[in-house]
């Protein structure tokens, strides 16, 4: 029997991926794999899973884990006291983020950047990892997480005075820009006659759902009132309320915030302006939301004064059976789009990595920079493990490595030459009734009356948040697979990803997928289908094989340019592979 510890894991499609980001331009030319061994990529996370395999997936002629930090190091850089370790956790995320990372290199043993697998697990092994990367004069970070607390909203604050100490030495930093779409609110700092906080719901607080009982949710509450050192602290207060449907308090965060003084900190004291909840909730009712309410203690607060709030939770989403869709566990009702590029993604010399999925973070930032930096259009990723997953972690990883292959051909590589190839752009919808090449439009109404049903679901899903109409095609192609047009914005599109009845409750019987039309080419977004209840579309998958011979099984839905205008489109700073040419040095 094989030894499982010696089955390595590596990333699937590589080589596909790799043109689709213009990368293979870089293969052919001479001395380039020479050139990309000098190049340092420093990945810095929580956890790279067990150590005992870590060597069977990342070789370590190339990969080197600096999981604890000597006293020396410590003393030296004035980095907290000596001998206290903060282990990494057991996630296997940052494992991952440097597969992907080598992935966009091609995976060679030989010529390919060496990487530096840095602890960041805690504020403290955050600021002991950038000033390792500094040390080991790296070009490149790669930080695929965020912080929800610990910042401004505008950049500032002392999570990004650290990364500020590695940007001003010329190292380029890569930064997911987030998944926390939805999940965000934001307000200012407004007291009722009670000093509670004006905000959510009729300034009643910010209204949370509960989907199923026993669902974990996380709830950080922060305000901009935090210095360029940890310690620094504030003597504005601010505590974390959750109460049930009936007003009665479910969980609290009640940190007295306090300014720097000699001696430990009491339990309940705190230099950082943020409160957290983290606990289990029960199924709430329907139309008998939670609520968040916010209760300042003691401070001046004034107009300039900000807060947040945002969830995270570990559950998935799950299909409900009385809304009849695909529902995400907690839902924070009172969510606001925009302004949700958390730390350090917000800072000015990051380059803050998106993808097209929904539940990226945008920006812009408060003091109203345009974030994020660069879209990438895919950032879905297969393990040969079985493991797949999208999200702008992945993103950030592919860009890393799309830089590390551009640096070994411009080595003077800078931001500012990075983002001047990044031009924003519409993303525009082809389809026109009666113009849609290959399709017989059949009618909408003749369509809904043989699947009704499932027209139903679409218009349910997308027409209350678009428009009342959202289907103006419906029609087949030549190959006997019907196709739905929405009339709605391509960026909007994946975000109803998740609301499509799951193909197993549909009675039509139809495998649906999600499709992005673009002036160029069509590009698949998601897919239901009977045996898997979504997937990433990248590749040539079973799915793709069905389609080819029973068409007839498969529904697509896809855009129609019909009813806004181009100008009114949102641009986006989507990535496309400059030609070789855009890097070489003006004369």
């Amino acid at each position: 029997m094989a030894d499982a510890t010696k089955i390595s894991v590596s990333p699937r499609g590589v080589a596909k991926l790799r043109e689709r980001y213009g990368v293979t331009a870089f293969d052919a030319i001479p001395n380039v794999g020479a050139r990309l061994k000098t190049i340092k990529i420093a990945v810095l996370d929580n956890g790279f899973g067990d150590k005992a395999t870590l060597a069977d997936d990342l070789p370590p002629a190339l990969f080197k884990l600096v999981d604890t930090y000597t006293d020396e190091f410590i003393n030296t850089h004035k980095l907290g006291t000596a001998g206290s370790v903060t282990e990494l956790d057991s996630d296997v995320h940052g494992r991952q983020m440097a597969m992907l990372a080598w992935a966009m290199t091609g995976l060679k043993k030989d010529d390919a950047p060496q990487f530096l697998l840095l602890n960041a697990n805690g504020f403290t092994n955050f600021r002991r990892a950038v000033q390792t990367a500094i040390n080991e004069k790296v070009d490149i970070i790669l930080n695929s997480q965020n912080w929800e607390y610990g910042g401004n909203f505008d950049g500032r604050g002392f999570i990004n005075a650290e990364v500020s100490k590695a940007t001003a030495t010329g190292i380029l930093w890569v930064n997911a820009a987030g998944n926390h779409a939805g999940k965000v609110h934001n307000a200012a700092v407004v007291l009722d006659e009670s000093k509670h906080v004006k905000l959510g719901h009729q300034d009643k607080g910010v209204r949370l759902k509960c989907r199923s009982d026993r669902s974990n949710v996380k709830i950080t509450l922060a305000w901009n009132s935090n210095g360029e050192t940890e310690s620094v602290g504030t003597t504005k207060d601010l505590d974390l309320f959750l109460l049930d449907a009936n007003g009665n308090v479910v969980a609290k965060s009640e940190k007295k915030q306090i300014l720097n003084r000699p001696g430990k900190l009491a339990d309940d004291e705190s230099y950082v302006a943020r409160e957290i909840i983290d606990t289990d909730l029960a199924r709430t009712e329907k139309d008998k939301p939670y609520r968040i309410k916010v209760f300042a203690k003691n401070g001046n607060f004034t107009a300039a004064d900000r807060l947040r709030i945002t969830i995270t939770t570990k559950k998935g989403p799950a299909f409900d059976a009385d809304e009849k869709k695909m529902v995400e566990a907690i839902e924070l009702v009172d969510f606001q789009p925009r302004q949700e590029i958390m730390i350090p993604a917000d800072h000015p010399e990051v380059i803050a990595v998106a993808d097209m999925t929904t539940v990226s973070s945008r920006g812009p930032t408060m003091d109203g920079r345009t974030k994020p930096d660069v879209m990438l259009r895919y950032s879905e990723a297969e393990f040969t493990d079985g493991e797949g997953f999208g999200g702008t972690s992945n993103a950030a990883a592919y860009f890393a490595g799309i830089l590390a292959m551009t640096k070994a051909y411009v080595p003077n590589l800078t931001r500012e030459m990075v983002m001047a190839q990044v031009k924003p752009q519409l993303l525009s919808a082809t389809i026109r009734p009666g113009e849609a090449k290959g399709i017989k439009d059949l009618g909408v109404d003749v369509v809904r009356k043989t699947h009704g049903r499932l027209m139903t679901a679409v218009e349910e899903t997308v027409g209350d948040r678009t428009n009342k109409n959202p289907i103006v095609l419906a029609g087949k192609y030549e190959n006997g697979m019907h196709i739905i047009a929405l009339n709605t914005s391509p960026l909007l599109l994946g975000k109803y990803q998740l609301d499509f009845p799951n193909p197993k409750q549909n009675p039509d019987h139809f495998e649906i997928y999600i499709a992005e039309v673009t002036k160029d080419n069509r590009q698949v977004m998601w897919v239901y289908t009977r045996d898997k209840a979504q997937i990433g579309a990248t590749e040539e998958q079973e799915w793709e094989k069905v389609l080819k011979k029973n068409p007839e099984l498969f529904m697509e839905v896809t855009l129609a340019k019909v009813r806004s205008k181009p100008e009114n489109d949102p641009k986006v700073p989507l990535w496309e592979p400059p030609p070789l040419t855009a890097w070489a040095p003006k004369k």
